[in-house]
């Protein structure tokens, strides 16, 4: 037992003896730049068309869903169908915020200006989503569209938003196809037409107020 102590105690006197006999430092570094096609500036990237394709005549209230945004699938090269998106990339490092709009230009209309009085356009099961670390821009998980009336969509408060982010309508494609939709009242006239309307989405530099 006695040996067994002593051998214990010398130990400790030994790791105690150790001298710190020089330190210096050392330094690590690495130095990030914007390539010529990745330019320092805040931008829509892409946005999707909003399809409702062809509808029989009804004179009843109705609801026409919005196609799935097509894509192409980079490893395998297949083609399938996704919730419809817009994406936004700021990359000015300023992180001062943005916002993002979106505002009917005008009714829904043909080529003789004959509109589909009362049809509104719903959106839902909005979420920003972002292979970034930056912070989630807010966004709006659900509103009515009207002619001539904008809408905030998406904002990036100050200190944010520095990225890539998309705002998509659905989780997946099986809710994607149901969040996009017209609603077109029984009683409005249609004719046997195509009518079509603009969407102007509006990026500005500064968060919401």
């Amino acid at each position: 037992m006695k040996k067994i102590l002593w051998i214990v105690c010398l130990c400790l006197v030994f790791a105690y003896s150790l001298e710190v006999n020089g330190q210096t430092t050392s330094k690590g570094d690495i130095r990030f730049f914007y390539t010529k096609n990745q330019p320092r500036k805040l931008q829509i990237d892409y946005v999707s068309e909003f399809y409702f394709g062809q509808q029989s005549i009804q004179t009843i209230d109705k609801e026409y869903f919005a196609f799935l945004q097509p894509f192409r699938v980079k490893a395998t090269g297949k083609l399938e169908k996704g919730p419809n998106f817009i994406q936004i990339t700021d990359n000015r490092q300023t992180y001062t915020g943005w916002n993002l709009e979106l505002k009917q230009e005008n009714q829904f209309s043909d080529s003789e200006g004959r509109i589909l009085d009362g049809a509104s356009i719903s959106f839902e099961h909005g979420r920003a989503v972002t292979n970034s670390t930056s912070e989630l821009p807010d966004g709006k998980e659900r509103f009515v569209l009207f002619p001539n009336e904008s809408v905030n969509v998406m904002q990036a408060k100050e200190g944010t938003g520095e990225g890539s982010f998309q705002f998509v309508w659905g989780k997946d494609a099986e809710e994607g196809e149901k969040s996009i939709h017209l609603s077109v009242p029984g009683r409005t006239i249609k004719y046997d037409t195509n009518y079509t309307t603009n969407f102007q989405w509006i990026l500005v530099s500064a968060p919401w107020q």
